[in-house]
């Protein structure tokens, strides 16, 4: 294969099941892979690499694409020189996922050329030396849907392999998913990430049992029998629960600031159900299986009671595919 474009969804993580030292396992948690934004990137083989993209794609593809080639090196295969274009990308620190689908898109792109034929989602993380905290993404690349992950035996050390996967299922398609951005600095990622970790204070065994139970009993039972009332009622008071854990490292807000705590009320007042921030945000979401007119009925009470700030607003829906791989 000379060339090959692929097209990946981006992840809303719903929430962490616990870490420290009151948690059997650490971490896990459970998310939803959407439709938009994605992204959308073309490979072809070329004299020298050469990458097209925004400045923080193309860093990081220029640092992943040597990494890659010299792991396919020792799996057998040899990967020629690339022209990378990124046409459309998922906005970074954003809560998305936006690091693990563009190193698995990348990955899966430099298996096609190469040859590598049908890799498994963990030889891709291998491949890419990407094990993410949560398997979340990494799993939803692969299949779409609603995931759940089991979390690692280890906290805070780099992973080298991949949560279990737990559950996969379906998201029923006319539960509209809206996301609500403001315009607010960037989540926290990386070392800051891994610093907040260390400084908070552990949930309590007694609440990340509460969490669990929500999930498994009434969140995914009720996501199975598209229940949307009760699978959204759940999924708020778990919200709720996991952004108490993190208000510490966000000054006392549940979903990352003041000012978003207002909008997820404005959300939720305005008719909008399953509200909540993804990951560290700043991205919110909320599920309608209203009309379109009444969705956006919704959008305009969003805006008009926050009229102080500019909020991008993106009505889409759940991805129940995983990525696609298009060989030109």
């Amino acid at each position: 294969m000379n060339s090959a474009t692929i097209i990946t969804s981006s992840r809303l993580h719903f929430g962490l099941f616990g870490w420290g030292p009151n948690a059997p396992r650490q971490f896990g948690g459970f998310g939803l892979m959407i439709q938009n934004p994605g992204y959308r990137i073309h490979a072809i083989v070329a004299l020298s690499d050469e990458i097209q993209a925004n400045p923080d794609d193309q860093k990081t593809i220029e640092r992943l694409i040597p990494v890659i080639r010299d792991q396919l090196n020792q799996n057998g295969y040899k990967l020629p020189a690339l022209s990378i274009n990124v046409e459309n990308s998922i906005p970074t620190h954003h809560g998305l996922g936006s690091g693990t689908q563009r190193s698995f898109a990348i990955g899966r792109l430099a298996t096609a050329i190469a040859g590598w034929d049908k890799p498994t989602t963990s030889q891709i993380a291998l491949l890419t030396n990407r094990f993410p905290r949560s398997g979340v993404g990494a799993y939803g690349f692969d299949q779409g849907g609603l995931i759940v992950d089991g979390g690692h035996l280890s906290g805070l050390g780099r992973h080298q392999e991949l949560a279990p996967l737990i559950h996969r299922i379906p998201w029923p398609e006319h539960w509209q998913v809206i996301l609500v951005t403001p315009q607010e600095p960037e989540g926290v990622f990386g070392k800051k990430e891994m610093e907040l970790f260390t400084q908070l204070p552990p949930p309590s065994l007694e609440s990340m049992n509460q969490v669990a139970r929500m999930i498994h009993s009434d969140f995914l039972s009720a996501l199975a029998n598209f229940d949307f009332l009760t699978a959204m009622a759940s999924l708020e008071i778990v919200q709720k629960q996991v952004g108490q854990w993190f208000a510490p490292a966000q000054k006392d807000s549940v979903y990352g600031s003041p000012l978003r705590d207002s909008i997820i009320k404005s959300m939720n007042s305005s008719g909008l159900r399953g509200v909540g921030q993804s990951s560290w945000g700043p991205t919110l979401f909320g599920f309608s299986q209203s009309s379109d007119t009444e969705i956006q009925s919704m959008i305009d009470s969003i805006k008009n009671q926050h009229p102080e700030i500019p909020l991008n607003i993106l009505i889409t829906s759940a991805s129940n595919t995983g990525h696609r791989l298009e060989s030109d």
